[in-house]
């Protein structure tokens, strides 16, 4: 992690890899294992323009109780989206944002997710990807930490209203 800023990044690179495992020798109910992989990247463009990617893959064994599969279709990856829409043993997602100024404290996004459900990772591209997009606008409550609110506007399946906290990713 070598971001300049946890809360709105303007640069740098995050990358987090994460192996669970449930045993039933350890008085688990259930016998599994699951990963996730989410790698942020941040170019800054002149006059305060960010170029945002983010890529996110999770994976889980076939014998993963449902509640504990990989899903996403939520305020952080690929809005636009019913909450927990797509559910799935292997999910992989590609989103980039656009972030720039619009005046003083506001600022603007739009951003575009493309989303795979593939049935195995043989063949990932199987039922294509699932788009969604939007646009959305943040207010800036704090210039040092550069905490802001969110208000996107998203469009997938569905069309959706988000608002919170911090940038999506």
């Amino acid at each position: 992690d070598n971001r300049d800023n946890v809360f709105s990044t303007s640069k740098g690179v995050y990358a987090e890899l994460r192996y669970e495992r449930s045993l039933e020798f350890l008085w688990s109910d259930f016998n599994y294992w699951k990963y996730n992989l989410d790698v942020r990247y941040f170019i800054p463009i002149k006059n305060d323009l960010v170029v945002a990617s983010q890529f996110f893959s999770s994976h889980a064994s076939s014998s993963a109780p449902f509640f504990d599969l990989p899903y996403v279709s939520n305020p952080t990856i690929a809005r636009g989206y019913n909450d927990r829409r797509f559910i799935n043993f292997n999910i992989l997602n590609l989103q980039t944002e656009l972030r720039f100024p619009i005046k003083g404290r506001v600022k603007g996004a739009t951003f575009v997710s493309s989303t795979y459900v593939p049935t195995s990772l043989d063949n990932i591209t199987e039922f294509g990807p699932r788009w969604s997009y939007g646009l959305g606008i943040r207010y800036e409550v704090d210039k040092i930490e550069k905490t802001r609110f969110r208000l996107d506007f998203a469009y997938g399946e569905t069309f959706n209203i988000y608002l919170t906290a911090n940038e999506a990713f």
